[in-house]
């Protein structure tokens, strides 16, 4: 008996997760008021960080991990030079999380239409 994965395997679990990350992003909103808040997206963020960047590997989709580079690991190396600390400094961190949260949103908006037929 062979068991051959679907072609659609790592597409169709990225989906599914950026429906649940996005709740994130109403974490993100309420971190504004609850720190804790703020600790369980960038937790959310780093768990599922892997994940994303196996599946854009996997599809070779190049343009989308560059634009990965671009909006999730651009903004914290930019506040890293533009605040003085950018952990502490409430701006700092909300423009390092929110760049993640922004690129999920793209990203869950376009994964439809990658799917191919078995």
């Amino acid at each position: 008996m062979e068991i051959n994965p679907s072609s659609n395997y790592w597409i169709s679990k990225v989906h599914t997760w950026l429906d649940y990350e996005l709740s994130g992003s109403s974490l993100f909103l309420l971190s504004y008021i609850y720190p804790l808040a703020f600790l369980l997206a960038a937790g959310a963020a780093l768990l599922f960080v892997p994940l994303l960047l196996k599946m854009l590997i996997e599809e070779r989709r190049i343009g989308w991990l560059i634009s990965f580079l671009i909006f999730v690991i651009g903004p914290p190396i930019f506040a890293v030079f533009y605040f003085e600390n950018p952990t502490v400094d409430g701006v700092g961190k909300f423009v390092m999380i929110g760049s993640f949260y922004f690129y999920c949103a793209i990203l869950r908006l376009v994964i439809p239409g990658w799917y191919r037929d078995e």
